[in-house]
Order: structure tokens, then sequence, then C-alpha cells
């Protein structure tokens, strides 16, 4: 059964900063990596915004799922990365408030 997913909030507000990825789930795929030992689920998303152009974005450990056909506004980040092949390439990643590590003080 498909669990609802909250969007990153300011602290102090009810709105996003930052880059946001905003439009409708028209697909969805999981998968788990790394292969050889599989620890973490990745689902990827496929956002089409209002001009038909389509986004793939990956949520790593996710908390939940969001429907096919639903409106998002997903907080991302871009990480660059060099292909194989040498080609230079990025990804469109969720982003996640940061785990606290440790005792604040």
């Amino acid at each position: 059964m498909p669990r609802s997913k909250s969007n990153i909030l300011s602290p102090d507000s009810d709105t996003m900063h930052g880059l946001a990825l905003t439009g409708t789930v028209i697909d969805r795929t999981r998968r788990m990596v790394p292969r050889d030992n599989p620890t973490t689920e990745i689902v990827t998303y496929t956002v089409q915004d209002s001009n038909r152009r389509k986004f793939f974005v990956d949520d790593y450990a996710p908390d939940g799922y969001h429907d096919i056909n639903s409106t998002v506004s997903f907080p991302v980040y871009i990480k660059a990365y060099i292909r194989k092949n040498g080609e230079p390439s990025y990804t469109l990643n969720v982003q996640k408030s940061e785990p606290i590590r440790g005792e604040r003080f």
C-alpha cells in the first residue's frame, strides 16, 4: 500500500527553498543497490511538467511513495558525475533533510 510523503519545508515556514521540480508523476521504478549486496532502495520518478517535458528524479531510501498521476514538488539537488565512457552527466536527486549526527551543543 503506497505511503504518502511530505516535502522538505523550511523550519520556520510552510514554503520550500532552493531548487524544486514540479509536475505530475507519470511513472516510477525501484531498484536496490549495490547489486552484489542490496542495502538501499532507490525509487526513480518520471515527472512531466506543464510543457510535457519529462524529468527523472531519484529518491534514495524513501520513507514512502508518490502515486502515479499525483502532482508533486520535489526539492532537488543536481549530482554531476563522469560516465564510464568519460562523458559528463548528471542526475536529479530528492533533497532530504540532514540526519542528526550526534548531539548538538
